[in-house]
């Protein structure tokens, strides 16, 4: 699944609210919401930030 460019802005804002939580995590917890879950791996999440 593409994620939006809004669903990438609440992946930066999670980043930004959380800054000692690994990239794993970050992608498991975002993944298992839920409502408005965003699927997506890390690899993704490396070239994003």
């Amino acid at each position: 699944q593409n994620l939006t460019l809004l669903d990438w802005m609440h992946v930066y804002d999670f980043v930004d609210a959380h800054p000692t939580v690994t990239q794993a995590q970050i992608v498991w917890h975002l993944g298992s919401l839920r409502t408005g879950a965003l699927l997506f791996d890390q690899s993704a999440l490396s070239c994003k930030l």
